[in-house]
């Protein structure tokens, strides 16, 4: 932890307390920051029931041309990834126009190499930074595990395995002895298996956020129950406006 003279202390307020506003908060508070927290209920939104997973694998970006020849099945089935109302197609043609772009083949390669400046080391940063907040036994290494029950699918998966194995991702294929072994409580239909073993994930997403708003006060930062509901930049600072008054 690094401490600040008076003159290079700022004060920092985070609107949102998910997982992001809690981890800026606690690094912030340790460099010796004024953090202020807005959230009514921190830790509770969507960082509370995700999977919680940190892994280096997280390198195959999600415009590719196999996901675009994908769509017209996707919009098709009602229970897919993708549902779109007819209605809003117009209003949503310029992104998906972006999209299509973004998933030609050099804009994936720059998107994964970006992508991977981040995810490679990210079980190395959490480890180190859960470590300095106390939450380190939320934190398990125990691999990732993508599993299919078809070969196609399987097969359509493969360029996203051969992009993550290019960014130096250590996969391993496994087969449905493997996978009956190493989780026996795997339906039986998934017959095809790949393993990435440096993977870890959090067991608990929403006791890891209650440990980093702990040791965020720990170092004096403060948590205000409130949603902001505006943002007024002024001559003296940025105003934020919640229900029950301003904050300057």
């Amino acid at each position: 932890m690094s401490s600040l003279d008076e003159q290079a202390r700022i004060e920092v307020a985070l609107i949102g307390g998910g997982v992001i506003g809690l981890a800026c908060a606690f690094y912030l508070a340790q460099n010796g920051h004024e953090v202020v927290i807005f959230d009514p209920a921190p830790g509770r939104g969507a960082s509370y029931g995700n999977a919680g997973g940190i892994t280096p694998g997280w390198v195959a970006p999600t415009a590719t041309m196999a996901t675009l020849r994908a769509l017209p099945r996707m919009l098709a089935d009602p229970l897919s990834p993708l549902v779109i109302r007819p209605a809003y197609l117009p209003r949503l043609a310029p992104w998906l126009w972006q999209f299509a772009l973004s998933a030609r083949a050099h804009r994936v390669e720059a998107i994964s190499k970006a992508l991977a400046s981040i995810a490679m080391s990210s079980v190395q940063a959490w480890a180190a930074f859960a470590e300095d907040a106390g939450v380190s036994h939320l934190i398990r290494q125990q691999g990732l595990l993508y599993v299919y029950a078809k070969s196609q699918t399987r097969t359509g998966a493969q360029p996203a395995h051969d992009l993550r194995r290019k960014r130096g991702v250590l996969l391993h294929d496994v087969d449905q002895a493997w996978l009956q072994k190493f989780v026996p409580t795997l339906a039986p239909e998934y017959r095809y298996g790949v393993f990435a073993p440096d993977a870890a994930h959090v067991v608990d997403p929403g006791a890891l956020c209650d440990g980093l708003l702990n040791a965020t006060e720990s170092l004096g930062g403060r948590l205000q129950r409130l949603a902001v509901t505006d943002v007024a930049l002024e001559p003296t600072g940025v105003r934020l406006h919640t229900a029950k008054g301003s904050w300057l």
